[in-house]
């Protein structure tokens, strides 16, 4: 969501605002504050970066079973 109304033109304080006006919590219950918009934004699309960049891929295919 912050993504997109970022993409609209908001700034973090007028995201912030719209996401404490329609009762909205940080992921730890918090309200919103222009600095934690911003840094979610920032640590978000670090993340799409990371993940755009990462391969996985299996040379050998095999498990095994830890004993007890």
């Amino acid at each position: 969501m912050i993504e997109s109304l970022y993409s609209r033109g908001l700034t973090s304080v007028q995201i912030s605002d719209f996401l404490n006006e329609n009762q909205i919590m940080s992921p730890t219950g918090l309200k919103y504050t222009g600095k934690l918009v911003w840094m979610t934004n920032y640590k978000f699309q670090n993340r799409k970066k990371r993940i755009k960049g990462t391969r996985v891929s299996v040379d050998q295919d095999y498990f095994y079973v830890k004993q007890k």
